[in-house]
């Protein structure tokens, strides 16, 4: 297991010498700015979020979303970069107010292509919650449909939560909805508290989620997407990785 954090590319360096093993960067930013690219911290970026730009749909035609991506991994071809997670809530959200069963096999089979384009690290599709977007929310039902085309996803704490939650439930997360919602190892993990905040050693929420991820035998990268608290400490980071090594028999 390798902990890793979401983050710009301003404070990186901080956050390095807190522990953590590696970043995640934006991906979309990159095309655009070529000399962060160039920067020392540049290779401990090992995955990526926010994948898609801003202000585009996948479904108007409107935007060549292949050419895009086989653009961005050319461009990234160097790098260390292992894993890209696809969220872009707004982007993939689908033309109807509904979720809809189209929709998500079509978005797999965008993946599916994408994924085979030269050069294309792991691309790791997240479920998100209904605030969010409309299209793949149920983390279990989007794993299994990208299964069936060859690729891989992301399991994020915070967004299985909110699914949780949203339906009604304000007791502990039980193992069958986690069961449910994560049925096979993911590629990529998002780690957060139900409030997106700084997991505290001992959360049972988070407890049960890692239990999980033991379960189905996942031990790779692990990516806090949430805000480091002023004063935290390198202990206070070892603390954290010795839990999830804890939980996951490592």
């Amino acid at each position: 297991m390798r902990l890793g954090i979401c983050t710009s590319p301003q404070g990186s360096a901080e956050l390095l010498d807190l522990g953590f093993d590696y970043l995640e960067w934006a991906a979309f930013p990159l095309l655009a700015d070529s000399k962060v690219m160039q920067s020392a911290v540049f290779a401990k970026v090992e995955s990526t979020n926010l994948f898609f730009p801003g202000g585009i749909s996948l479904w108007t035609g409107e935007f060549n979303a292949v050419e895009y991506a086989e653009n961005l991994f050319l461009s990234l071809a160097d790098s260390s970069i292992q894993t890209m997670v696809i969220g872009s809530g707004d982007q993939r959200k689908w033309k109807t107010d509904e979720e809809s069963e189209e929709g998500l096999e079509r978005f797999a089979e965008l993946v599916m292509i994408m994924q085979g384009l030269p050069c294309a690290p792991t691309l790791a599709p997240e479920s998100l919650n209904s605030r969010e977007t409309n299209l793949g929310n149920d983390c279990g039902i989007l794993a299994k449909a990208l299964a069936r085309n060859r690729c891989g996803y992301t399991a994020d704490s915070y967004h299985l939560f909110c699914t949780w939650s949203d339906s009604g439930n304000t007791d502990e997360v039980l193992p069958d909805f986690l069961a449910g919602q994560i049925p096979h190892a993911p590629c990529h993990v998002h780690l957060a508290n139900a409030e997106r905040q700084f997991p505290q050693v001992g959360d049972q929420w988070i407890d049960a989620f890692l239990d999980r991820l033991n379960q189905v035998g996942y031990t790779g990268r692990i990516s806090l997407e949430c805000q480091v608290p002023s004063g935290t400490t390198v202990q206070d980071v070892a603390r954290l990785k010795e839990w999830i090594r804890d939980w996951l028999n490592e």
